[in-house]
């Protein structure tokens, strides 16, 4: 019987607060004006996003069933989000993961995921050779991470991510982060930021055509 993984239709997304308390520790989303101005400035240019798995996409935790088979809780939100982007803002999704893990080989199914690495050791060396193989720039990528082993694909990319609950060198990192934890709509909560600067944008560009 192969591994499972759990669809949540239920999870919060732009009800997160900015403070929380996670694992008996306050937890800050250090959202400023300045991070603001970074996602208006840089959204618009994103055509790709490149998303870690464990601790994004899930919240980095797992268990098992009756016979031994890994089962991963994934949120609803961050599926159908997949769709918007590419229809909304021609912008497609990868993910990328340190071990190897059916879930989300299924996840990455259901999403339409093309770009699925998995057990990678260096992602930022996997980031290049996305960029490579699309025929896009570093600067065109949005990356989204949690732990330590995403911050250098952070630093390479155009802009960066990362869940509320990540640790705190990556939060020290991310141009972005978001209010939601992993596993909670994370990939929701920044494409919809995504689509929105570049809905905008296509406005604004009509107006100025007219």
């Amino acid at each position: 019987m192969d591994p499972l993984f759990i669809i949540d239709s239920g999870a919060a997304l732009w009800a997160a607060p900015l403070f929380k308390k996670i694992n008996g520790a306050d937890v800050v989303s250090r959202n400023t004006i300045r991070d603001s101005q970074t996602i208006k400035r840089k959204a618009p240019g994103v055509k790709f996003i490149l998303t870690d798995g464990d601790g994004v996409l899930n919240d980095g935790s797992f268990s098992f069933d009756a016979d031994g088979n890994e089962v991963s809780k994934y949120s609803l939100r961050d599926v159908q989000v997949v769709k918007r982007l590419r229809e909304l803002a021609g912008v497609e999704v990868g993910l990328v993961n340190d071990r190897d893990s059916y879930s989300l080989e299924q996840l990455a199914l259901k999403m339409g995921i093309r770009e699925l690495h998995l057990s990678v050791e260096t992602k930022e060396l996997t980031l290049m050779n996305i960029v490579d193989k699309l025929n896009i720039k570093l600067e065109d990528v949005l990356y989204i991470g949690d732990e330590m082993e995403d911050i250098k694909a952070m630093e390479k990319a155009g802009l960066s991510a990362c869940p509320l609950d990540a640790v705190y060198e990556t939060r020290n990192t991310a141009d972005y982060v978001c209010n939601s934890c992993g596993g909670h709509g994370v990939l929701r909560e920044i494409s919809e930021l995504i689509i929105a600067s570049k809905t905008n944008q296509m406005l604004a560009a009509s107006i100025t055509a007219e």
